[in-house]
């Protein structure tokens, strides 16, 4: 990793991976769904875990997009903290 963080670089990078995920899971859903002819139990398996495989690293890419397009302090986190410290102060410590 370099040593600034580059955040637009990290966005292009999850985006090309994301479309590489997603195509890999229409590939796959083609090969599951779209053979006219039964395909043999273990194939099936196989083609099944790596389906399974793909959506979880989806799932996961989409969560680390969405964690990096949110504010990692929104107002509503701001205001939390305020209200936490004010009632700190007001506490009394012996």
């Amino acid at each position: 990793m370099p040593a600034a963080y580059n955040t637009t670089e990290r966005y292009r990078e999850l985006k090309n991976r994301l479309s590489e995920c997603r195509g890999r899971i229409n590939i796959l859903e083609e090969k599951l769904l779209g053979s006219p002819v039964p395909l043999p139990v273990a194939e099936f398996d196989r083609l099944l875990d790596e389906y399974r495989a793909e959506q979880i690293r989806l799932a996961h890419l989409e969560q680390e997009q969405d964690g990096n397009s949110t504010p990692a302090k929104t107002a509503a986190a701001k205001e939390r903290w305020r209200k936490q410290n004010r009632d700190r102060r007001k506490k009394l410590h012996y």
